[in-house]
């Protein structure tokens, strides 16, 4: 099976506005350790929208989380449950203060050992070359098979998805995904 990168769709960014928190979170990285969150109190995120319509499956954001509507949640559910924890968050138009649909973060739980460094192009950056940069993934596909989304441990910022992951979001029009293709091995 093949496996993607999964980003935001930037480049459609007029029609799909970033979401800014309301307040700045003591802990906007809890959900990289792959770990369930007990103590979860939903973040409230704002848009600048004058068009509630712009709103979609996949909510670009300041912090970079996966942040998914419930369509776009029961389309994909069926694929994913397993791996995630769903966490609610309130997003609000700015202008108004009226919610606008009901948003999940996903709290992605397995951070899988499959980052294959020997065909991947990478960097270590830092004062003592601590943290790990990788400009072109590949991953070990024995590792991640069973899977249709996942982080790794080495990079657990990025989020990784299956081919039917891709395939359910193209069919279904979710434009605001968007997937870089990995190498496999």
């Amino acid at each position: 099976m093949q496996y993607y990168k999964l980003i935001f769709n930037y480049e459609t960014h007029k029609e799909y506005p970033l979401a800014e928190p309301s307040h700045d979170l003591r802990n906007r990285y809890i959900i990289y350790d792959g770990n369930e969150i007990s103590d979860w109190e939903p973040v409230q995120f704002e848009c600048d929208v004058q068009d509630t319509s712009c709103i979609n499956e996949n909510l670009g954001n300041s912090y970079r989380w996966p942040i998914l509507s419930q369509n776009a949640l029961k389309l994909l559910g069926d694929i994913i449950n397993e791996d995630v924890q769903l966490l609610p968050v309130q997003v609000i138009s700015k202008e108004s203060g009226n919610e606008i649909g009901k948003y999940s973060v996903l709290n992605i739980l397995p951070l899988i050992d499959a980052l294959d460094l020997t065909n991947s192009i990478y960097f270590y950056h830092g004062k003592n070359k601590e943290h790990l940069s990788v400009v072109e993934y590949a991953l070990k596909k024995s590792k991640v098979e069973k899977n249709h989304i996942f982080r790794l441990k080495d990079s657990a910022g990025t989020v990784f998805v299956s081919e039917k992951f891709r395939e359910i979001a193209r069919k279904n029009k979710m434009r605001s995904f968007d997937f870089i293709k990995v190498k496999m091995k």
